[in-house]
């Protein structure tokens, strides 16, 4: 593929332990060809000699535990246990680490995370030329050196990877590959953030402690305090669902879902995805407390049927 993986070869570390002595051995692995490219993608990246501080103090993550060439899902809070975005943060060496938004704009979370970076060692930027794809490979327990493409076992219905690519070429991007993409992250519950609905939940009405994005001891970061309360005491009043419906567009981050019960409440639209039929999937955020026949709905959409959520 142009641009990237010119060599076609990544060089893998495997540890073993023989007779109680730590090994390291290298050996070259073929990459497998990558598919039409699903999407470009939001991507933010880190660097500098504090980079790591930098991210575990701001970070919902434990990002010391984070080894190079491994990733984790992560979020980042505002002062009072809001999630601003959610992420994929890829750990690509010591000093070097790259965000992936699967919603939101990289530019905007960028300026916002360089008002705290004060005497840090950090430089913050946003990166072009970053292509989401699907891929055959998966990950494993190797710590892989490979500078342009990082491989994420994805949750859903069925069993997925992701190849993240820096590449700059110009791809023809898979449009109904990539909505099937979104109609299994919507299927696994992840919580992905646009502007629209940055900062108005917390990481539990999310469920993002399901996907090993919330710390809850490894100290102090924004919005923790919340996150600790909510998490030992309880409290929490709203959750993920997923909702399925025909609509001739589909509904923007942040419109209202009304809830037709004895005291009317409302939810809101994280995102969604419809095909060219009409068929639209949503994640949404409800009520926690919400009857599962209380009807829902949506301007000119009647009837919102509530899906089961299924992530291997």
């Amino acid at each position: 593929m142009p641009g990237a993986d010119s060599d076609n070869l990544r060089w893998c570390l495997r540890l073993f332990v023989t007779g109680g002595i730590l090994f390291a051995s290298f050996r070259p692995k073929s990459l497998s060809p990558l598919s039409q490219a699903l999407a470009r993608i939001q991507v933010v990246e880190f660097s500098g000699a504090d980079v790591q501080a930098f991210a575990h103090a701001q970070f919902s993550s434990d990002v010391n535990q984070l080894k190079i060439g491994d990733w984790q899902w992560s979020a980042w809070l505002d002062a009072s246990g809001r999630v601003r975005n959610t992420f994929a943060l890829l750990r690509a060496d010591a000093d070097r680490l790259l965000a992936w938004l699967p919603l939101g704009d990289a530019e905007v979370l960028v300026s916002a995370l360089r008002t705290f970076i004060f005497r840090s060692k950090v430089t913050i930027a946003a990166m072009q030329d970053y292509w989401l794809f699907s891929s055959t490979e998966t990950a494993n327990d190797l710590l892989c050196s490979a500078s342009a493409r990082w491989i994420l076992d994805m949750p859903g219905p069925t069993r997925r990877s992701g190849a993240i690519v820096k590449d700059s070429a110009n791809h023809v991007t898979d449009d109904e590959g990539f909505r099937q993409w979104r109609r299994d992250d919507i299927a696994a519950g992840l919580a992905w953030i646009d502007s629209e609905v940055s900062a108005q939940f917390t990481p539990q009405a999310l469920g993002l402690q399901q996907f090993g994005a919330i710390s809850i001891d490894k100290g102090c970061y924004p919005g923790q305090e919340t996150v600790a309360r909510l998490h030992f005491r309880g409290g929490n009043k709203r959750e993920r669902a997923h909702l399925r419906f025909t609509t001739a567009s589909a509904p923007a981050p942040g419109e209202s879902i009304r809830i037709d019960t004895q005291v009317p409440a409302t939810g809101k639209i994280l995102y969604s995805v419809v095909d060219p039929s009409g068929l639209c999937d949503a994640l949404a955020i409800v009520p926690i407390a919400l009857d599962e026949n209380a009807p829902l709905s949506l301007p000119n959409v009647a009837s919102l049927a509530r899906v089961p959520f299924k992530a291997i």
